[in-house]
């Protein structure tokens, strides 16, 4: 059994005019007509059968004026009503045996054939509107939306281009069009139409979801650009356009799950420009995130949050605020290392207690953190809570010593048995990779309590140097 227009698009038969253009974009994300054509025709067709006209455009007026051409067009509004395609084209076409040089009824019968998935036919009667009168703006969009419908990209840019330039701009017009030139890799065209749609409805509520499709293909846009021709000003375009979207996003909590792909398709993407963003810019993505958290599932949220951990960590290193305490304290919350448990246990006391032991000087950095690494803050939220206070934080440590006083016999090169005297190689190169250095430090092998020991003697390490740390 044929799918109803209504299970096309997924949506319900009370569904509003706004719900089933959201669902029409989103669906047309999924099925682009250069990489799927047929769902793209099908999609297309449920939704030219569900739209109803806004009344922006200037339409063709009966140009009969018969009372029996009045009487066919009373029939065919109420049939149009009525979403009777099949009967509204047989009403169209008796008109048209009668009076076959009217343009009224042959526009209406193109767009009931459209309406129909009739596409093909469509395009043949857009031709004649067209030839008959090429100044037309109406008839020269309906025959691009018609060559669009039906999937011939090239040929519908041609005509929406004489569409817009002859000042059509209606929003699902603009956005088709945008469309086009992008699957044609004319980017930059592309980026002008969709900033156009942002410009032209940025602030109308009631095209809040445009927009947002908008600011996404404009993503995509400078994406693709930026894979081609690697240049400042684009880094700085991608960045403008990323910081607001999402000044567009967090102010449309409304938009909801709709905004959750978006969100995910347009974060990750902004990492190509990482030396161009700011904290600014993370801490308005996590605020992003967490407002539209309900809406993802389990695996975007991970990534989503990776990708703000990613982000914190890379301005984290250049921090000059943050002192090495910190910034190995990030490292061993972030995570990244392949460590065995006893090791990221002993990595996350020996972090712990250099920042309890430093602990005026951690209040300071606890401050930057809240105010600069949310996201790490909540994190790590206990620590930083337990630094603000003098007791706590004297309580914490004695109660880690003692695991810790186990543990630091079996590692080397770490930060707190070395606490306060620093050592040269411990301070932070902002040049360096710091995930590469971090796994560099943890990783030389430990020397076994039953090992021979290092200093030459014959003897076990334990019966010889093991408690001397000659060799911490």
């Amino acid at each position: 059994m044929a799918k109803s227009c209504y299970e096309i698009l997924g949506v319900n038969e009370n569904a509003t005019q706004a719900e089933i253009k959201r669902a029409y974009y989103r669906l047309v994300r999924q099925h682009a007509p250069e990489v799927d054509p047929e769902g793209f025709k099908e999609i297309r067709s449920a939704y030219e059968q569900l739209l109803t006209s806004d009344g922006s455009q200037n339409l063709p007026t009966l140009d009969v004026n018969t009372l029996e051409a009045k009487v066919l067009d009373n029939t065919l509004t109420s049939l149009w009503n009525a979403r009777k395609w099949k009967a509204a084209i047989d009403t169209c076409q008796l008109a048209l045996e009668k009076w076959p040089d009217s343009s009224y009824f042959k526009y209406y019968l193109m767009l009931a054939y459209k309406k129909n998935g009739n596409s093909g036919k469509a395009v043949s009667l857009a031709k004649e509107l067209y030839k008959k009168e090429p100044a037309n703006r109406l008839f020269i969009k309906e025959l691009g939306i018609a060559y669009f419908d039906r999937g011939f990209v090239r040929k519908a840019i041609e005509f929406l281009r004489k569409a817009y330039d002859l000042g059509v701009k209606e929003s699902l017009f603009l956005y088709d069009y945008a469309a086009c030139l992008h699957a044609n890799k004319l980017y930059t065209e592309s980026q002008a139409i969709a900033k156009e749609i942002i410009s032209l409805y940025g602030d109308n509520d009631d095209c809040a979801f445009e927009v947002l499709l908008s600011y996404e293909f404009l993503t995509m846009a400078y994406d693709t650009a930026f894979d081609q021709v690697v240049n400042p000003d684009e880094a700085r375009g991608f960045k403008e356009i990323s910081d607001k979207s999402l000044d567009f996003i967090i102010s449309h909590p409304e938009l909801g799950d709709e905004t959750s792909p978006i969100l995910s398709f347009i974060l990750p993407r902004t990492v190509k420009t990482i030396e161009y963003l700011d904290l600014a810019f993370a801490n308005k993505a996590c605020r992003a995130i967490k407002t539209f958290e309900p809406y993802f599932d389990a695996e975007n949220t991970h990534n989503m949050y990776s990708w703000i951990k990613y982000l914190e960590a890379y301005y984290a290193a250049k921090d000059k605020r943050l002192n090495k305490y910190m910034i190995e304290r990030l490292r061993v919350v972030e995570g990244y290392s392949f460590d065995s448990p006893e090791q990221k246990e002993f990595k996350d006391l020996d972090t712990k207690l250099c920042l309890l032991k430093a602990r005026v000087l951690s209040v300071q950095l606890v401050n930057i953190m809240e105010k600069y690494y949310p996201h790490y803050a909540d994190q790590d939220k206990e620590l930083l809570s337990v630094l603000k206070d003098s007791e706590k934080a004297t309580a914490l440590i004695k109660k880690l010593k003692p695991r810790y006083s186990f543990l630091e016999t079996r590692y080397i090169g770490v930060f707190y048995t070395d606490f306060p005297r620093e050592r040269s190689t411990m301070f932070i190169n902002n040049n360096v990779d710091l995930f590469s250095q971090a796994t560099s430090k943890y990783s030389k092998p430990a020397i076994g309590r039953n090992d021979k020991c290092p200093c030459g003697s014959g003897k076990k390490f334990k019966k010889c140097c093991m408690g001397k740390r000659i060799y911490d």
